[in-house]
């Protein structure tokens, strides 16, 4: 078998299994599957059971699109699963102790990493969220990696429901509190990471002169309270500023290339809770929401660029990105679009998006194999 992808709109795990996976055959080799989490746990048990010879990998997300998806809004938030046949060389696992002490964990990592060739190889993350353990989890595979040719690429795991529940699993075992990293070596072509920004940067720039990474708060830009440089520089008042927040977040400069990180809310103490941590003496500036048509016919055109036809597409994006695309009636569209790039493609949207180093959000990351 080769790479195959299914999928299921069915609240119901049996079926779920029964229909994501009619095409898997008896032996997909290597099972990555994303699901809301209140089917995860017994759908983890039926795929384990239907493929107990496959090594198995899984995650929660709060939404899943892919090849065939009609509407946004007729469905649920639907489960994807992509079996990696003969092509691939898969090996992974979970990293535990996220809070604590990650690093421990970087055996495990390099004896995976080890056990595939590490040319045209990703390394795909996934992270249960709100722990605000992801730069940790990034650095410790960093740490592995070191300089060689593996990009990192993953996502923060979502839900659906507001409980803030969220699992990964790895071979019928699910974790509440865990990493999963799955190491991929396409062995027919390139693997090829893109990065498309949907939130540009505007000209105000600052730096982060008191932050709290651990709790992800930016009390101060240039030595004012956060909020009111945000809130002035927008033209609100601070009163004004939480209702406009969705349309904005703070870029982090890295050299010339920006990431962006969502803001939550805002503080007491007038700072900004963020989604991914920021640290002291950082180069910030304010982006903005671009052109949403625009940005996909811009990744259409990169991915193009490096890899012509791909034979499978993964996407990461935001969670909030999809309600907004939810909320005017364009997920069909955005769906449309990717399909245009590959046959087979899965997406999902989570709490934030991985690459390599940086931790991010309302980003699309795609990872396309030649």
């Amino acid at each position: 078998m080769d790479l195959v992808t299914g999928h299921s709109y069915s609240t119901d795990p049996s079926v779920i299994v029964d229909e994501a996976t009619a095409q898997f055959g008896d032996d997909p080799g290597t099972i990555l599957y994303f699901s809301p989490s209140s089917v995860f746990k017994e759908l983890t048990a039926l795929i384990s059971k239907k493929f107990p010879g496959s090594r198995i990998f899984g995650a929660t997300t709060g939404y899943s699109f892919f090849e065939g998806r009609k509407t946004a809004d007729e469905y649920g938030a639907g489960t994807v699963v992509v079996g990696f046949g003969d092509s691939y060389e898969c090996s992974g696992g979970v990293i535990e102790e996220i809070l604590m002490h990650p690093i421990e964990f970087a055996p495990v990592v390099e004896r995976c990493m080890n056990e595939v060739e590490q040319d045209n190889t990703v390394c795909l993350t996934f992270t249960t969220a709100f722990y605000g353990a992801e730069e940790l989890i990034l650095d410790t595979i960093a740490s592995v990696i070191g300089d060689r040719p593996i990009h990192v690429a993953g996502s923060s795991c979502g839900n659906v429901n507001s409980d803030r529940n969220t699992y990964v699993s790895y071979n019928g075992t699910v974790y509440d509190s865990a990493a999963l990293f799955m190491f991929v070596h396409n062995k027919l072509g390139r693997i090829e990471v893109i990065k498309q920004d949907m939130f540009i940067p505007m000209r105000t720039e600052f730096r982060a002169t008191s932050v709290d990474v651990r709790k992800r708060i930016v009390y101060e830009l240039d030595g004012k309270p956060a909020a009111v440089q945000l809130a002035k520089n927008l033209h609100y008042e601070l009163y004004e500023l939480g209702d406009h927040l969705m349309d904005y977040g703070l870029g982090r400069r890295v050299g010339d290339i920006v990431y962006t990180t969502e803001i939550l809310g805002i503080t007491r103490a007038k700072g900004l809770e963020m989604l991914a941590g920021v640290y002291g003496g950082t180069r910030v500036c304010i982006v903005e929401r671009a052109k949403h048509d625009s940005c996909l016919a811009d990744m259409i055109a990169n991915v193009r660029q490096k890899i012509a036809k791909p034979r499978f597409m993964l996407y990461v994006n935001c969670i909030s990105l999809t309600q907004f695309y939810k909320e005017i009636g364009w997920m069909s569209v955005f769906c449309a679009g990717l399909g245009t790039l590959a046959d087979q493609f899965a997406g999902i949207s989570g709490y934030g998006e991985q690459l390599d180093r940086i931790n991010i959000n309302k980003t699309i990351v795609g990872i396309a194999f030649e």
